[in-house]
């Protein structure tokens, strides 16, 4: 139990409360750093993820090939990776070289799988002009019926107002 000699200064420490102070204090220090770290680490990796997410939304919404797509979110994995290994290198304090190779070895491997699926896809030219052609012939389709019906309608209108005039 420690004592607060600033509040009574009738009581002098003892060295054996210095030196117990002295201890705690180093421990508190020890333990507020590697929480610091800890944090660090667990915020960057949320980040990643956030980001990850971000961009395979947007990556979702314009690529119509799966090949690019695998390719695409594997790279960002990859890239993903990189981010998570450089936060765990910067927030502890004695490096494991084991760990920063796997993880070396695991980005060169996501690298090289998404660079493949990328060049194992087709063009994306000619699967937006496919998709160009179908939005074009549904929106061609749309105005086709619309016109059909304006002109039923003003046949009717035509017709009644014939049928008018000859009684």
């Amino acid at each position: 139990m420690s004592v607060n000699f600033q509040d009574n200064p009738d009581i002098q420490p003892t060295e054996q409360d210095t030196k117990q102070e002295i201890f705690f204090l180093r421990r508190f220090n020890e333990y507020k750093d590697s929480m610091v770290s800890n944090f660090i680490a667990i915020f960057g990796i949320f980040a990643s993820f956030l980001i990850f997410l971000t961009v395979e939304i947007q990556i979702l919404k314009t690529i119509c090939d799966i090949n690019r797509l695998i390719g695409f979110s594997i790279i960002i994995s990859a890239i993903i990776v990189i981010l998570v290994s450089v936060i765990y290198v910067f927030s502890i304090d004695t490096l494991n070289w084991k760990k920063v190779l796997f993880f070396i070895i695991t980005c060169a491997v996501l690298f090289i799988v998404g660079f493949i699926m990328l060049f194992k896809s087709k063009s994306e030219l000619v699967c937006n002009e496919v998709s160009v052609k179908k939005t074009f012939q549904e929106t061609l389709n749309e105005s086709t019926v619309d016109i059909k019906v304006e002109i039923d309608s003003l046949q009717s209108q035509v017709d009644l107002l014939k049928s008018g005039r000859n009684r």
